[in-house]
């Protein structure tokens, strides 16, 4: 999950919220929405742009020359400026040793009395001293001390800025409990992460989230420190020095940091009027005692600071101080714990973009696809007169209503296309699209095929699979099984994986249960071996199947609870789950007991009459898929169609007994007329039947033979329902009648 964070003007400090809804599915560009919203509680820190520094040097603030002369001390001994042990302006030591340099320099009158002042030191030149008088002379001269204030600057160079956006972050998932309630779990378990520059990485400590931090470069133009040019002078308080002494510049804090231009300040102390003059520059000035009292004392820290001081008093914008370049952070100076290193914080106020990607396991995360998922569950093709009916069982995967569309397309034989067909389906539902289509001009006993296709408005066809089509018959396409048709063999047959996934099936096919135990395992369930009552049924009794109530006693009271793939699963294993009764289970084992044998006589009758139509073709129910108005069955649902072969063998034994009975109730009322004068002719008569194909037809005989039908409007073209006999069969018919009539009574 990628969030794009957008900063400008002043970042706001405290929690944010960030709810998403929707996101984006990468592999179809489109928004979806979840069905278990993420939160994201954020809390920022001001983006800043920091600028590394190192410490090159240091500085005196603000460095002063002070006078000593006989003017201006009682009881003046001279000036003294060599290496004596107690010069005039002193010995400064730092760490045992001399600072050299550090005793100043004198300026001598001339020799010869003049009416006029030293030019440094002021004091008159006027009084005669002789020439070898040597502590005269030093009395008419004056000590030029140098003296340092109690501010200094540290000063640093600067480098390229970096954008500072510190981020912390949990992540919260919303999750729906059994009971119907829900509740907000942390995927972060609890955990702030701290994602920033220096952390762009974070793990959480079972390493089941990991959230990273990518944030772009200050835009060209925005850095208005020339870091080249530029040097970075922080006061630092002197040790000793108390809070209320502080010089002003050092209580403003970061505000007043000077950024002054590399060429006025001077590490080596050895330049005249740049910040950092030493005692040997001072001391080694040319021509130093023919200047003016300060010369090469210009240019100063404190000299800038003031100077700034005054503009900004006076409403003008300065060019020395920090302030002058931006907004110090409150914490101007920021430490990098790793690395140590030092950085100069300054707010950042233009357009910052910062992007979080936090990667989370999903299993638990739900989005909600309408139209993307669909599952084409069954399909029962049947031919009409002069159309075909196609039924297409389609069940939605998704979790919302969508609008699936139905079609069939790419028929063999030049049979057209049917039209599309649109319904709303439900979440985790199956619903039925009828389709029809006009049969093209083929040979009756040709099979051929259709692709059935099902899509959605926004992501196309989503799922496909090829219907078989026989003339004058059904077929059924059955989940995972091939299409077969009812006049042949119902054995499912698996179609290959990838026509299955092809359909709209997620799982691997499934394997094959349907073993031979039946009377076997039927006779020992009925004692009550659960184990052995449940083999070769489970994926029955473990099944896909909508269940008002859990039927395992430890789980009675609790909500269903269903899988991806619609199983009902327990709530805290997860495990399949029975879809039935035990009642219904031993019903089942009690079918396999008690009509096994029937079950194996019926197979072995189906097999004589494999090559026979299972329906009577002179019927209309042949034409009509059960369920639908018109039907025998109207009322009932597709699945009322045997699914088996020994069902149909049971159907076809069940519609040969009852027409047996019928013939020999005939047999019987035939013989009772056969003394009536009237009855002259024993052929016996039967009645033309009204056929599907031609419903304005009542009676058609045809003697001659039947031309090969096909597909058009000659298939259901009225044949007779009954043979005309022979002479010679009609008499071996009347002896076979009269021995059956004998046996009945």
């Amino acid at each position: 999950m990628t969030d794009l964070i957008s900063s400008r003007f002043e970042t706001p400090e405290g929690l944010e919220y960030i709810y998403v809804k929707e996101v984006n599915d990468t592999s179809t560009g489109f928004n979806v929405r979840l069905f278990n919203p993420i939160v994201i509680r954020l809390r920022q820190e001001q983006v800043i742009l920091a600028y590394p520094f190192r410490s090159a040097s240091a500085v005196n603030g603000k460095v002063s020359e002070i006078v000593i002369n006989a003017e201006n001390t009682k009881d003046y001994p001279g000036c003294d400026d060599t290496s004596s042990v107690n010069p005039t302006c002193g010995k400064k030591s730092e760490r045992g040793k001399s600072v050299p340099f550090s005793e100043g320099f004198c300026c001598f009158c001339p020799e010869a009395p003049v009416n006029k002042k030293q030019t440094r030191g002021g004091q008159t030149c006027s009084k005669l001293v002789k020439p070898d008088d040597f502590d005269g002379q030093k009395k008419k001269a004056s000590a030029h001390c140098l003296q340092f204030s109690d501010v200094w600057y540290s000063v640093s160079v600067l480098s390229e800025p970096v954008i500072y956006h510190n981020i912390f972050l949990d992540v919260y998932n919303q999750r729906h409990l059994i009971n119907g309630s829900t509740v907000w779990v942390s995927l972060t378990h609890g955990e702030e992460f701290n994602l920033g520059i220096h952390n762009p990485n974070q793990f959480d400590e079972n390493d089941t989230i990991v959230a990273t931090f990518y944030t772009s470069n200050p835009k060209p133009g925005m850095n208005r420190i020339s870091i080249d040019q530029t040097r970075l002078l922080i006061p630092q308080p002197m040790p000793g020095v108390s809070v209320t002494k502080l010089h002003t510049a050092v209580k403003n804090g970061a505000k007043d940091y000077l950024l002054l231009n590399k060429s006025l300040v001077e590490s080596s102390g050895d330049e005249c009027d740049t910040a950092g003059i030493s005692y040997r520059g001072f001391a080694l000035q040319p021509d130093r005692c023919e200047k003016k009292l300060g010369t090469c004392l210009k240019n100063q820290p404190l000299d800038f600071w003031e100077t700034d001081q005054a503009k900004k008093k006076s409403g003008q914008k300065g060019k020395y101080l920090l302030m002058n370049y931006g907004t110090p952070y409150k914490d101007p100076i920021i430490i990098n714990k790793d690395t140590k290193e030092h950085l100069l914080a300054l707010e950042y106020y233009e357009e910052q973009l910062t992007m979080l990607n936090v990667e989370f396991n999903a299993d638990q995360i739900v989005a909600l696809t309408p139209g993307r998922f669909a599952q084409i569950s069954k399909i029962i093709s049947a031919t009409m007169e002069k159309k075909i009916l196609i039924y297409v069982h389609l069940t939605n995967k998704g979790l919302s209503p969508a609008t699936f569309y139905v079609q069939a397309t790419e028929c063999e034989y030049g049979v057209l296309n049917s039209k599309n067909v649109s319904k709303m389906v439900p979440p985790q539902r199956m619903e039925e699209f009828v389709l029809e289509t006009k049969p093209g001009v083929i040979q009756l006993a040709e099979k051929f095929v259709c692709t059935i296709v099902a899509g959605s408005s926004r992501y196309g066809i989503v799922a496909k699979r090829e219907v078989l089509i026989k003339p004058d018959d059904r077929c059924i396409c059955n989940r995972h099984c091939k299409c077969v048709c009812m006049s042949e063999s119902l054995t499912c047959e698996f179609v290959t994986e990838e026509d299955f996934h092809a359909a709209g099936f997620k799982a691997s096919l499934p394997e094959s249960t349907a073993k031979p135990y039946r009377f076997g395992k039927g006779l020992f369930g009925l004692f009550g071996y659960k184990y052995i009552s449940y083999f070769g049924l489970k994926s029955r009794i473990y099944g896909i199947r909508r269940i008002k109530h859990y039927y395992e006693p430890e789980l009675k009271g609790m909500n269903v609870l269903y899988n991806s793939e619609g199983h009902p699963v327990n709530p805290d294993t997860k495990e399949h789950v029975r879809v039935y009764s035990e009642e219904i289970i031993f019903a089942l084992n009690t079918v396999f007991f008690c009509f096994w044998p029937y079950i194996k006589i019926a197979d072995f009758c189906y097999k004589d009459t494999k090559e026979e139509d299972i329906y009577d073709t002179s019927s209309e129910e042949y034409y009509y898929e059960p369920g639908t108005p018109g039907s025998d069955t109207e009322g009932s649902s597709a699945d009322g169609l045997p699914d088996n072969k020994y069902k149909a063998a049971i159907i076809l034994l069940t519609k040969k007994l009852a027409q047996f009975k019928e013939w020999l109730m005939s047999l019987g009322k035939r013989k009772k007329t056969e003394a009536a004068p009237e009855s002259i002719d024993l052929e016996p008569t039967f009645e033309s039947r009204q056929s599907a194909g031609d419903m304005s037809s009542v009676s058609t005989v045809r003697k001659a033979p039947l031309p090969k039908m096909t597909l058009s409007d000659s298939i259901l073209e009225t044949v007779p329902s009954e043979p005309v006999l022979s002479a010679k069969q009609l008499q071996q018919w009347k002896k076979g009648a009269q021995k059956v009539i004998d046996v009945i009574r």
